[in-house]
């Protein structure tokens, strides 16, 4: 679906939940996998003829949930168009959104903004 939608879009705005069929107990990729999470996503997108130009994730600002984007050379580490970015390094950067203050999953999505690859 996502290589089709390339192909036909310019732009696409994507967030996935990690929650199979509202099952609790069978995720795709348990709640507080942030770093799995990210790089499932990001593979299924850039797979998909995507470039990824910002993640995002939600935290509080003076009581407000804003999404803040993740550093442009994790960005571009994802997509393949810097050094790569470990998995303790991108651990240490999605830390200071405190994800955890979060109950649900809901939140602790990233919200990726894409283009494509398909297109000129």
């Amino acid at each position: 679906f996502l290589a089709a939608l390339a192909r036909k879009r310019r732009y696409v705005f994507f967030q996935m939940g990690s929650n199979w069929g509202g099952d609790k107990n069978n995720p795709l990729v348990p709640r507080d996998a942030h770093v799995e999470k990210l790089r499932y996503m990001s593979g299924l997108l850039i797979h998909g003829g995507w470039r990824i130009r910002h993640i995002a994730w939600p935290t509080r600002i003076d009581g407000v949930v804003t999404y803040i984007d993740l550093p442009a050379h994790a960005v571009n580490g994802l997509n393949g168009e810097a050094a790569p970015v470990d998995d303790a390094a991108l651990e240490r950067l999605i830390a200071p959104y405190n994800l955890d203050q979060f109950p649900g999953e809901f939140y602790k999505r990233p919200l990726f903004t894409c283009t494509s690859t398909c297109l000129s």
